[in-house]
């Protein structure tokens, strides 16, 4: 079973997006609403803009052998340094289920709620194109703010709790917060805080069961920078959020994913003994709350971890905190870059070998990279 469902994962977001090109399935993405676009028959509030301060580019703290990854970044800073304008609709008559995070409106699919290219997935595509056929409760009004993916550290942490500071004055005239039925604990203490922080800790929060919801009026915040970009005031408002705790400064730590499905260190044993000459103690981050996590790495003078959601943390490093980040070959997302560049600190990548789901990693790419960054033997 657990061989099937892995199968799907990897390939039914494959053979949805041919379904798509050749028309067998209609392309959320023609003829979707953003927020530049002419407003049509339902409101939309252009709060800022964003653009980049500087293009993304490959870290000169990079091993001998980069598998082309320096074309990689270098090509997609490129890409990404585009003004991103961001707000929130005012939409009526509209659906959303928020067990998919997913909505329908007859003006059309609004594609900058969504974190990224999350409607090319059928587990959230499906039931979209699903909505308009299932019952809903109907309620007046509300602010949703759990879009596909908000089961995500990365996505909940980075693309959706900050959208908070966009719909906050709505908030306050007595909108309830429309928000998923079922939240990490981790994810509430997040939201507790940003509620906190913002005054909001007394608004009207509603978690309805899995059935859809049909709304009068609703508000939809967008995301605040393209899908994968961080923003300098999504880093800040994280920052600012979660409370400081005293902590011995200056350890090197491993974020192992031993605790993790995927993309773990196929040959950990090795890359440890390596990181152990640098005195880097090995750490897992399940079972940390959020503020254990955050403190970990504001507190850190180097973070060695393979691409997953625990990187979000390095919003919380200072500046000149070493952190190298390691891709497995074939896979690459510029989020952390984008946040290592905005808080200053010295960024580098490795790349390792698919091996199924995880990753073998040559122990000499980390050991070169940590001379070249400075830091000495302990």
């Amino acid at each position: 079973m657990m061989g099937l469902r892995k199968f799907f994962a990897r390939h039914a977001p494959e053979y949805l997006q041919k379904a798509q090109s050749l028309r067998l399935l209609p392309n959320p993405y023609v003829n979707g609403r953003r927020i530049t676009d002419p407003v049509g028959a339902y409101g939309c509030t252009v709060v800022g803009t964003y653009r980049p301060a500087s293009v993304l580019s490959a870290s000169s703290l990079r091993p001998s052998h980069t598998y082309g990854y320096e074309n990689i970044f270098n090509n997609i800073g490129k890409h990404y340094d585009v003004p991103v304008a961001f707000g929130f609709y005012e939409v009526e008559d509209v659906k959303v289920w928020p067990r998919f995070g997913v909505h329908y409106s007859r003006f059309g699919n609004f594609l900058d709620v969504y974190c990224g290219l999350a409607l090319s997935n059928p587990k959230y595509e499906i039931p979209r194109l699903s909505l308009p056929f299932i019952p809903a409760t109907s309620m007046a009004q509300g602010v949703f703010l759990g879009p596909s993916w908000y089961h995500n550290f990365y996505h909940w942490m980075v693309d959706i709790v900050p959208r908070l500071q966009i719909v906050a004055s709505e908030l306050k005239k007595g909108m309830p917060l429309i928000l998923p039925e079922i939240l990490s604990e981790t994810q509430n203490d997040v939201l507790r805080f940003a509620l906190r922080k913002l005054d909001l800790d007394h608004i009207e929060v509603v978690r309805p069961s899995r059935a859809p919801l049909r709304f009068d009026r609703l508000v939809m915040p967008t995301a605040i920078s393209a899908p994968l970009d961080v923003s300098p005031a999504q880093r800040s408002f994280l920052r600012s959020i979660i409370p400081e705790e005293p902590s011995k400064a200056g350890k090197r730590l491993y974020i192992s994913r031993r605790d993790a499905a995927v993309r773990r260190i196929a040959n950990e044993g090795d890359v440890e003994a390596v990181l152990a000459q640098y005195g880097f103690e090995t750490v897992t981050l399940s079972g940390r709350s959020i503020t254990e996590q955050a403190n970990l790495f504001r507190h850190a003078e180097a973070i060695v971890g393979h691409h997953g959601a625990g990187l979000t943390n390095l919003a919380f490093c200072e500046p000149s905190t070493v952190a190298i980040e390691v891709f497995q070959c074939g896979h690459f997302t510029p989020s952390f870059a984008r946040m290592a560049q905005i808080g200053e600190l010295t960024y580098g990548f490795a790349v390792g070998e698919p091996v199924g789901d995880d990753t073998w990693l040559d122990p000499s790419q980390l050991k070169e990279l940590i001379v070249k960054s400075g830091l000495d033997l302990k």
